[in-house]
């Protein structure tokens, strides 16, 4: 293991493991002070986490509510699609059936 590396210096798992094994070779304020830090970054990192979990949360249900926000309108197109086709639809078949008699009790006179 090496010594002397810099304050910025990101250690990987294992070097951590190493210097948990090798805690004799630091004093113990060293050794505080180092993992005191480590874990405050680590605290912050989660933290980071926590907010970002919370936020993409947010976005999720935002697109849920979006979602039945369309449902919504494709249910209300829908039904103004069968609205529309009652009100012209059934009119125009009532006149073509009249039209349709009227033209059939014409022809017989």
């Amino acid at each position: 293991m090496e010594f002397g590396k810099p304050y910025n210096y990101i250690y990987s798992k294992a070097e951590i493991i190493d210097l948990l094994k090798n805690k004799q070779y630091y004093s113990d304020s060293v050794y505080k002070t180092f993992f005191s830090e480590y874990l405050k970054k680590i605290g912050d990192l989660l933290n980071v986490a926590k907010t970002n979990r919370i936020e993409i949360d947010n976005l999720v249900k935002n697109v849920y509510k979006q979602i039945a926000l369309l449902d919504k309108a494709m249910e209300d197109k829908d039904i103004s699609i069968n609205q529309r086709a009652i009100n012209l639809g059934l009119p125009l078949f009532c006149a073509t059936t009249l039209l349709l008699f009227i033209f059939a009790y014409w022809y017989q006179n």
